[in-house]
């Protein structure tokens, strides 16, 4: 592991220390916004302080116990800053590793944007305070940032939870800081719903912070890392969590990893404040496993998450075809090893009608019926009662036209899920008499 990078110095109001090791650091991270400038992407002031901030950050957290190859922090070509390797790294590597012992999280009844607020009013740890200094003063637009109309619309929709959340978040702030105003509130919710995580098989206490972690952009089509949270000692609640490199990684490449299993354009905005290449909607596949490598040259790699994609066409249409685009990775990876070598060799995956290939094996029609089925179902549930549905139609008119357009765009791609699967579902059951 490299050297970790010089603290840097803190401005207190008594006096201004300024140590040489933070002369090198900026003189470093110069070094790599001018590389970054060139390729045509640039930096302001501010965030070249948190990205100075970031790198010493890292320098505190390695001191307790946290362990990183050499990263470089900057600007990213998906906005704001990124977290870059600087050193070339190899596929399966281990980039960083973030014990439970360093993760923010509130105590007792204090949420956890109420903690964040009282860790600015009075710092309990050297680490924190640098910590904090990392986080963007503005709120992306997520729905922290958002009218009262796209709330009311995300009300409609199966991100709901996240409106409710957000109105008891604000209550509490609201009762217990009153002094520091809506725009303070806002913030720090907004810091938590954009930048926390939920803990190992979300069996944490609610969310939580992982500071550098949340510099970590995401993407949905070739991430760059995966990670992954591992018990180190259960009964005293002792964990860490592991960035691992999904394939060789060149200097300068940017470290990314999926935010979500699930995504969509209105998840995605409602929560981060981007679309990014996320799909119209889709469904997590849970019970399936990640894959053992056979499925690499069909377009089902190991390690991606297993889900259902969803993307309407240029005319706002499911084809069958792209119906069963979206289900060929979950139908491969229930087959059995017999079942996927012969789905291979016969095309059934890429075939252009729900029957598949030609003497198709019972065992075979059988799994790819149930995944009709439980995908209609689950897309039948994503839409919500009709009830809902109207009054989600009459919330778009009022709503900002991005988020309107995302949460169209998802109920429509639930609704002709729903229709395309349980026709492929009864077509399928005809076969299998």
């Amino acid at each position: 592991m490299a050297p970790a990078p010089a603290q840097r110095a803190r401005r207190s109001g008594k006096a201004l220390l300024v140590r040489a090791a933070v002369l090198g650091l900026v003189a470093a991270l110069t070094g790599v916004w001018t590389r970054l400038r060139g390729a045509g992407v640039t930096t302001s002031t501010a965030e070249s302080r948190r990205a100075a901030d970031a790198l010493a950050l890292l320098a505190l957290l390695a001191r307790h116990g946290a362990t990183h190859l050499p990263l470089e922090v900057g600007p990213s070509v998906y906005g704001g800053l990124g977290v870059k390797v600087a050193a070339p790294v190899a596929a399966g590597a281990t980039i960083l590793t973030m014990p439970s012992s360093i993760t923010f999280k509130g105590s007792g009844h204090a949420t956890l944007p109420l903690a964040i607020l009282r860790e600015r009013l009075k710092p309990t740890s050297e680490w924190a305070k640098v910590w904090l200094r990392t986080l963007p003063a503005e709120c992306p637009p997520c729905l922290a940032a958002r009218s009262a109309e796209d709330v009311a619309l995300v009300n409609s929709t199966p991100h709901r939870k996240k409106a409710t959340m957000l109105e008891s978040e604000l209550a509490v702030l609201r009762d217990a800081l009153p002094e520091l105003g809506d725009a303070e509130h806002r913030w720090a919710t907004c810091m938590t719903m954009s930048r926390s995580f939920t803990g190992i098989d979300g069996n944490m206490d609610g969310h939580m912070m992982m500071p550098f972690l949340d510099l970590l952009n995401g993407r949905w089509v070739e991430p760059t890392a995966a990670w992954f949270a591992r018990w180190v000692d259960r009964a005293r609640g002792e964990w860490v969590v592991e960035v691992v490199a999904k394939r060789d990684l060149q200097p300068g490449e940017e470290v990314t990893y999926e935010y979500v299993e699930s995504p969509s354009r209105a998840r995605l905005l409602t929560s981060y404040g981007f679309e990014g290449d996320a799909p119209d909607a889709s469904l997590a596949a849970d019970g399936v496993h990640y894959g053992d490598g056979s499925g690499d040259a069909i377009g089902c790699p190991s390690g991606a998450a297993p889900r259902i994609e969803l993307r309407l066409d240029g005319s706002g249409k499911l084809s069958g075809a792209a119906l069963r685009a979206a289900t060929k990775c979950v139908r491969y990876r229930l087959y059995s090893a017999a079942e996927a070598a012969w789905a291979l060799r016969s095309g059934h995956l890429d075939a252009p009608t729900w029957a598949g290939a030609p003497d198709a094996p019972l065992s075979v029609l059988e799994k790819d019926r149930r995944v009709a089925a439980d995908t209609a179902m689950g897309c039948a549930e994503a839409q919500g009662e009709e009830e809902q549905r109207a009054a989600q139609r009459v919330l778009l008119g009022a709503a900002s036209p991005e988020l309107a357009a995302a949460v169209a765009a998802e109920a429509e791609a639930f609704a002709q899920c729903a229709a395309g699967l349980r026709s492929w579902q009864y077509q399928l059951e005809e076969l299998l008499g």
